[in-house]
């Protein structure tokens, strides 16, 4: 006599696994049911969504149901693992051994475990996989969805008629196979010819050489960080590891520095990425500086023969190489500037050379001119001719070959040294310490014929981020001509709007003057000057002072 045995399962539709009905976790394998010879097992399968909330089937929905050919369906004895049915033909079913319940999602199928064949593989202890699957096909579509998809890992005990338990390791783990399949299932054919893996020992996965064969997968030597000649074809996931493995099988010594740059193409050699991507390009988290350690300095540099370039909020850079770009990190790095040409302008460039950055100077042809143009590779300025050159910024030498100068106190003021990324916005002050000086000219000339302290010159990389603000204040005494006072940029000619005076009321009092101006000084070299003049040929008088200042602002 049979017994019955009813084994509730819940499936969320979503995913098509078995899952716990109170959570919604999905079970291990030890909790899936084992079956015993001279018993009928009822599964009953509730669908729910992700929500644990009961799912309805469509009534014209139709189902495919595979089970292990292990079973034989007890009306005719003959292996029949894959039936199809509508919701609207479940009870005509001869038997009633499969139900469905479209309103509330719950399907029921029925297993025998008492026919002869079954009890024979008991009989001769032959290792048996109890799995199941479940596919719908929604009306109008011929492609199947997996609604439950759990009978790969389904490793149900199997147990003989004395209730001992077989061998817990099934020898078939049927692989999803989905052959051509029409919406009726007269037409609906199916076979298990194919697996996924047939071993008898899954205990030895640790080694290379013969996991792989006893998943019946065929053989794959070690790879190692030069030679991956042995992969054929494919696109495998592997990347290049800068140190060496280590000998244990599987255990990977990664360096504490260095990026990960190699990968492993289809071809099986190691390669640089190359081609196109979404790598951030604009990143540049370093400033260029004349003082090592100190991205934005704060004290004047005068006679500089080195130039860094400087982590700054960060220490990755993008650079462009091997036709794809490239996100490194960086400490600081250094470029001698010693035998650069004196009142010259350079740009610097930054490249990966393969292990690290490094940085390169190009001079211009001359104060305002270019030799090599800037272009663009995805929107970011790199040296024309030659992407892997990234523009970092632009610098000039003073007039002694081989040094620098980054100095905005006192005087004179030299800004020249120049960041594309992450500028800064500097104020820039000099003052003439002379007491008092006379001038009798309508001739604009620079303050007190000092540029030292009324010249502040400057070098820009790009026009568009050349704006200089100047402020110029000054003390002067009418004398037989009036004090007049201005603005020069790029030239002692006053800018538009800078000229100013005033008729004084005494000749001998002196009287404060102030002016303002602003200009884009364009790429290249570029000054602004504090300007003076009579308003006649008469003499007049002008003072200095520290209080009496030449201010600019610029970025840079």
């Amino acid at each position: 006599m049979s017994t019955y045995r009813k084994i509730p399962l819940t499936v969320n539709i979503d995913t098509g696994y078995l899952i716990d009905p109170l959570d919604g976790a999905r079970i291990s394998n030890e909790k899936l049911p084992a079956f015993c010879y001279g018993e009928t097992a009822i599964l009953c399968l509730s669908f729910v969504d992700s929500e644990l909330n009961a799912f309805s089937f469509n009534s014209d929905d139709l189902f495919e149901f595979a089970m292990d050919s292990d079973f034989v369906h007890e009306t005719d004895g003959a292996e029949d693992p894959l039936m199809a049915y509508s919701a609207n033909d479940m009870a005509d079913i001869s038997g009633d051994w499969v139900s469905i319940n479209r309103n509330n999602g719950n399907i029921s199928i029925r297993i025998d475990c008492f026919t002869e064949g079954f009890l024979t593989k008991i009989d001769n202890d032959e290792e048996m996989d109890v799995w199941f699957e479940v596919k719908r096909y929604i009306s109008g579509s011929s492609y199947p969805s997996e609604i439950l998809r759990d009978k790969g890992y389904a490793r149900n005990v199997l147990k003989t008629t004395e209730g001992t338990p077989a061998s817990a390791d099934p020898e078939y783990y049927n692989a999803v196979q989905t052959d051509s399949l029409l919406s009726t299932k007269a037409d609906i054919s199916h076979t298990h010819d194919t697996y996924l893996m047939k071993t008898s020992n899954l205990s030895d996965l640790s080694d290379a050489s013969t996991s792989r064969t006893n998943l019946g997968l065929g053989n794959v030597q070690d790879l190692d960080q030069t030679n991956a000649s042995n992969i054929s074809s494919g696109i495998l996931g592997a990347a290049y590891l800068p140190a060496a493995l280590t000998s244990a099988k599987g255990a990977i010594q990664l360096e504490s520095s260095g990026d990960i740059t190699k990968f492993l193409n289809g071809g099986g050699s190691w390669a640089v990425p190359s081609g196109s991507g979404t790598v951030l390009n604009h990143i540049s988290q370093g400033r260029l500086t004349l003082s090592t350690g100190v991205p934005v300095t704060t004290s004047d540099v005068t006679a500089a023969s080195t130039l860094y370039f400087t982590p700054y909020n960060g220490n990755k850079v993008s650079l462009y190489y091997n036709s794809a770009w490239l996100i490194t990190s960086f400490s600081e790095t250094s470029l001698s500037i010693s035998s650069l040409t004196a009142s010259t302008n350079y740009d610097i460039f930054g490249y990966y050379t393969g292990s690290a950055l490094a940085l390169e100077a190009l001079a211009w042809t001359d104060a305002t001119t270019r030799a090599t143009a800037l272009t663009t590779q995805d929107g970011i300025y790199v040296k024309s001719g030659d992407a892997t050159r990234c523009y970092l910024g632009t610098i000039r030498m003073t007039a002694t070959t081989g040094q620098c100068a980054d100095a905005g106190a006192a005087g004179p003021i030299k800004r020249f040294v120049w960041n594309m990324y992450n500028r800064v916005r500097s104020r820039n002050i000099s003052y003439d310490s002379t007491n008092s000086w006379t001038y009798a000219s309508t001739t604009n000339r620079i303050r007190n014929a000092n540029e030292t302290a009324a010249k502040h010159e400057f070098v820009f990389g790009l026009t568009d981020a050349s704006l200089v603000s100047a402020e110029y204040h000054c003390l002067g005494v009418a004398g037989s001509a009036q004090p007049w006072l201005s603005i020069g940029f790029n030239s002692t000619t006053p800018e538009v709007g800078t000229k100013t005076g005033r008729a004084f009321s005494s000749s001998t009092a002196p009287n404060s003057q102030f002016t303002t101006g602003h200009a884009i000084l364009g790429a290249g070299y570029g000054y602004a000057a504090a300007l003076e003049c009579a308003s006649s040929a008469a003499t007049t008088t002008f003072y200095g002072g520290a209080s009496l200042p030449f201010i600019t602002e610029m970025e840079r």
